[in-house]
């Protein structure tokens, strides 16, 4: 049937390619194979990083702060409050082995941190001692023996 339309019927299944009535075919694209998964790698555990890998940013993020609180409770500890700087040195430890454990790389912060806050309790231990020292030898001033 023709409807004016110079022959064409829109019922018909006639598999219709502009392209090809121009007689072009247009190259494919290279690398582009529109059946392939986009994510051939296998599973990807954070869908807002299509790209995958990295490392989990909160454990750096804690290796970073684990670094800091062990700087910061050796001065603390000697010039603040010795039981402020031994807080920071213990969170310090606590926050290294827990990004020690979820880095496989990149655990530089982490070490520096264990390292710096072992080396804030170590002079916390000599700081109480020195005092304990200092307190009993007043204490003792003037108790002295004299024969």
């Amino acid at each position: 049937m023709d409807y004016n339309n110079n022959g064409y019927d829109p019922n018909a299944n006639n598999n219709y390619d502009p392209n090809a009535a121009a007689g072009y075919n247009a190259p494919p694209t290279p690398g582009y194979d529109p059946n392939q998964q986009y994510n051939p790698g296998g599973y990807n555990p954070n869908p807002y990083n299509p790209y995958g890998g990295g490392e989990d940013q909160n454990a750096k993020t804690m290796a970073i702060i684990s670094l800091a609180a062990g700087i910061l409770s050796i001065p603390v500890t000697l010039w603040v409050q010795a039981f402020v700087g031994l807080i920071l040195a213990i969170a310090g430890i606590v926050l290294a082995a827990i990004s020690m454990k979820k880095l496989t790389s990149s655990k530089g912060f982490a070490i520096g941190g264990l390292i710096a806050s072992i080396l804030g309790i170590l002079i916390w231990i000599i700081a109480i001692a020195v005092v304990c020292c200092a307190l009993s030898a007043i204490a003792n001033a003037g108790y002295g023996y004299y024969y």
